[in-house]
């Protein structure tokens, strides 16, 4: 045809012979024996003639050595001489031949097509092939043609790695193209040993994974499709049913609906004797000296990226895995209903039962896989979760993560709601729940580095403060019940400088509203608060064992005569022997150490303060907290129906704190204030007066006596 030069395996020896009966209807060759060099063949072939044709072909091949057979039969240089005289001669049949033209009445587009006359059968074996060093055995080929239609009777062979393979089913032209349809069985129990014969190096797994796979299914096969039906595969000790379909065209196409018994991922993640072994002194030192000058690639800002490896296909994929462990965590249960399309991921359903105590549910979309891209930056889009555990210790045990309170504080941990964009730039409308208590996030979160930032509304829930309080490590007893806590407001900023603006709520079941920011980086902790108050109970929050008390400690009234106090009364006389009377003021330390664990600016207006038997009403205070000194720039309020403006100031040194003082307080009546005190003798008068008053002192006691 056209001067082409031969096929190089007919250069090789070759030699027949056979008996031969011929018929005006049959031809029959009997007793065939030829040879290719190596290759010996015997058989016999039947031809009958008639309406139909029939032929039939039986033929054995003790040997098939196919790379020997590939090689060039002839020497370099003179296959070279016959390959240019071979393509001269193609050269000047092409220069003198007529243009081909398709014969009248075809097509050369036209479909396939098995004359329905002619009917034939082949039953080829194959003793030994010998193929990439390695041999294959017993290779049977078993068809026949019938009606148009092959009936594939048996493809089998014995592969290396102690394999078998076999196939049977039928083949047959639909509307031209070629398809067929029936069963493969396969099995090893060496998938490494086969994956190296094919030239697959086999991955870096644990030495006993990768072993045995067993396989069954039924197969339907045409150009441009390819679908597995009643799949049954068992590799090591996982079993796989299901159905799978490849569509063959530009964008691979993949369908799958599967089950999975049971897998374990860890063996097959690396082990470390599988890496592979560093090249012989003096070996590739070149190479080495270029890999160590190339930096290191680093890993990818979005941990989304490696999905964009999807963009190359589309997929619809069911799954769904009895059990799976991965990093030694035990998960139950894990389905997937999830499609790959037009570079977007989408997760109709992913659903784990149990992993560690943790079940787990997803919904959403990854959008931003589009082939081509050089950084590619893939998006979350209205991706929902619901996670859920009722006892988290053993996926913390698993994952060797510690928290800084214990684990069964939680109680029930949940963490539901959608999230959307990019990992580095996260929209979230998150609810996390634990320990009775809730918390949700709505807004914006962002990681620039290793840094968090928010911008978001946040808002705090939980039925006992003081346990809330307790969750974040603070270990404190108030003498009373706090009460619960929900708080919202708008969050924005860093864990080193935070802002917190339009705050409100209750706190200790008091209403509050107003602002915090806090620079929280420093050694000492900088905090604002400008806010504003219900009525405050302060006896609540002193400590339950420490707690201290303005109030003489025996029930004991003062008792004063019934008269009116003389013009030169001085109430610092009275203050002092209200304290130097035994027992009547407690002794108890006033812990002061609280002052040093942050520094603070606090505006406050309450609508009262109420410490013991004494009460501020309408109180406004500014304020100021640095390195251990409270100062009390101002503060305005209403006391036993007087009205006091006072400022102050108390430092805490060792074990004494130092107090002072300014108040000026007009129209205070005597009585309600006596009574405070546990006197009634008075039954009328006010006070008003103006004071700078110190002392110092480590209880109660000793401040009133050394005022």
């Amino acid at each position: 045809g056209g001067g082409a030069s031969l096929p190089e395996v007919l250069s090789r020896r070759f030699a027949l012979k056979a008996d031969v009966a011929a018929a005006a209807d049959a031809v029959s060759v009997s007793e065939l024996d030829l040879s290719l060099d190596q290759i010996r063949g015997s058989g016999a072939i039947d031809f009958t003639l008639g309406e139909t044709i029939d032929a039939d072909v039986v033929l054995r091949v003790n040997r098939l050595d196919v790379e020997s057979l590939l090689k060039p039969a002839f020497p370099v240089a003179a296959r070279r001489n016959s390959v240019a005289q071979a393509q001269g001669a193609a050269r000047a049949s092409r220069e003198i031949a007529p243009p081909r033209t398709p014969a009248p009445g075809t097509d050369a587009g036209a479909p396939l097509a098995v004359p329905e006359n002619f009917d034939a059968s082949v039953d080829l074996t194959v003793g030994t092939i010998v193929y990439r060093d390695g041999v294959v055995r017993e290779a049977k080929f078993d068809a026949a043609l019938s009606a148009g239609k092959i009936t594939v009777n048996q493809v089998s062979a014995q592969l290396p790695g102690g394999s078998d393979f076999t196939m049977f089913g039928f083949a047959a032209l639909e509307d031209g193209v070629p398809a067929f349809d029936g069963n493969v069985d396969m099995s090893t129990n060496d998938l490494r040993a086969v994956l190296t014969w094919l030239g697959v190096a086999p991955p870096p797994v644990a030495a006993d994974r990768l072993r045995k796979l067993v396989f069954a299914g039924k197969v339907g096969a045409t150009p441009k499709e390819i679908r597995l039906r009643e799949i049954d595969l068992r590799v090591d000790n996982t079993r796989v049913k299901g159905a799978a379909t490849l569509a063959l065209r530009q964008k691979l196409a993949v369908g799958a609906n599967l089950v999975v018994d049971k897998i374990n991922v860890d063996p097959y993640l690396g082990s470390p004797g599988s890496a592979a072994k560093p090249p012989k002194a003096g070996a590739g030192n070149a190479a080495a000296g270029a890999a160590e000058a190339q930096p290191a690639a680093s890993p990818p800002a979005n941990p989304l990226a490696p999905l964009a490896a999807l963009s190359s296909i589309d997929a619809n994929i069911k799954a769904r895995i009895g059990a799976l462990t991965v990093q030694r965590i035990p998960i139950r249960d894990l389905r997937l209903d999830a499609t790959v399309f037009d570079g977007e991921l989408t997760v109709r359903d992913f659903r784990i039962a149990d992993a560690a105590g943790v079940t787990a549910n997803a919904k959403g979309a990854v959008i931003g896989l589009e082939a081509g891209q050089l950084n590619p930056n893939p998006k979350l889009q209205d991706l929902t979760l619901d996670v859920r555990s009722r006892n988290v210790s053993r996926i913390l045990k698993l994952t060797e993560t510690q928290l800084p309170i214990s684990p069964s504080r939680l109680g029930v941990v949940s963490l539901s709601g959608t999230l959307n964009g990019a990992p580095a730039d996260l929209d979230v409308d998150i609810t996390v729940k634990a320990a009775r208590g809730a918390a949700k996030i709505s807004g914006r979160v962002a990681s620039l580095g290793d840094v968090p930032a928010v911008d978001a509304a946040v808002r705090v829930v939980h039925p006992d403060l003081q346990r809330f309080l307790g969750l974040a490590g603070l270990s404190y007893a108030p003498s009373g019940r706090l009460g619960k806590i929900d708080l919202s407001a708008k969050v924005a900023g860093n864990p080193t400088d935070i802002s917190i603006s339009d705050l409100k709520g209750v706190a200790a079941d008091i209403p509050v509203s107003g602002a915090v920011s806090g620079k929280l980086g420093g050694l000492r902790p900088a905090v604002s608060m400008n806010l504003r108050t219900g009525a405050i109970n302060i006896d609540r929050f002193l400590p339950a064992q420490r707690r201290s008390s303005l109030s003489p400690t025996d029930a004991r009234p003062i008792r004063l005569a019934a008269f009116r106090l003389p013009e030169n009364f001085d109430p610092r006389q009275l203050l002092v022997r209200i304290a130097t009377r035994g027992g009547r003021f407690s002794t108890n330390a006033i812990d002061l150490s609280a002052l040093g664990l942050a520094d603070a600016d606090i505006t406050l207006k309450s609508e009262s303060l109420t410490l013991d038997k004494y009460t501020l009403r309408g109180v406004d205070l500014v304020a100021s907290l640095k390195n251990g000194v409270l100062n009390a720039n101002r503060l305005t309020c209403s006391i036993f129906g007087g009205a006091l403006t006072a400022g102050g100031r108390i430092a805490g040194a060792g074990r004494s704190g130092q107090y002072a003082a300014q108040l000026d307080l007009r129209n205070l009546e005597l009585p309600a204030a006596m009574r405070a005190l546990g006197s009634s003798a008075l039954k009328d008068g006010r006070l008003t007066f103006a004071a700078d008053l110190t002392s110092a002192g480590g209880s109660v006691a000793d401040m009133v006596a050394g005022v």
